[in-house]
């Protein structure tokens, strides 16, 4: 049963002042209907229809379970402590599918205010991490990636290590063997 104080929604009206986008709020429990249980991010959009050769104005809604997008991101291999942040136009917390920043007051929502857009190879909580920062299509909200990047790194400076050490070796062997001849 659709909920009676509809009009009343955040979401709602959101979607009626910015007529021309998609409106996606923050996770919240589904109320577009009565006794609504489940966490959910509501898409709303206005749309004009015309009706008896009047247009009038609706508001179309769908709820994305909040559940959905932390499954999606768990099978995404973001490494350890990798994750997605989403933003909203004031960099207020959306959703965090690694739950690492609860509030605002978080880290890593400084680093997605730092980057404004695009990407950048970072250390955050002591890790490698190459951050990458967009916008979702047809909405004023961020999505960041953080993308462990540290085993790859590390990796990349043994090889140079073991080469470096390889040329040293090699470098020696032949200044030996040519002094022998």
């Amino acid at each position: 049963k659709v909920n009676p104080d509809v009009e009343n929604l955040n979401w709602f009206n959101e979607a009626l002042v910015y007529s021309d986008i998609h409106h996606f709020s923050t996770p919240h429990i589904e109320d577009g209907f009565m006794n609504g249980q489940e966490d959910v991010i509501t898409i709303s959009k206005r749309v004009d229809y015309v009706s008896n050769g009047h247009t009038l104005k609706a508001v179309l809604m769908l709820d994305i379970s909040a559940s959905g997008l932390s499954s999606i991101a768990q099978r995404t291999n973001f490494g350890e402590n990798g994750s997605i942040l989403i933003t909203d136009i004031n960099d207020l917390l959306v959703f965090d599918s690694n739950l690492s920043c609860i509030d605002n007051d978080c880290d890593r929502i400084d680093i997605v205010k730092s980057i404004l857009l695009g990407g950048s190879l970072l250390t955050v909580d002591n890790q490698y991490m190459y951050v990458n920062v967009n916008t979702l299509q047809d909405t004023r909200w961020k999505i960041t990636s953080f993308i462990n990047v540290d085993e790859s790194v590390k990796t990349k400076e043994r090889i140079f290590l073991t080469m470096l050490l390889s040329f040293v070796v090699s470098i020696s062997l032949i200044a030996i063997f040519s002094s022998w001849m």
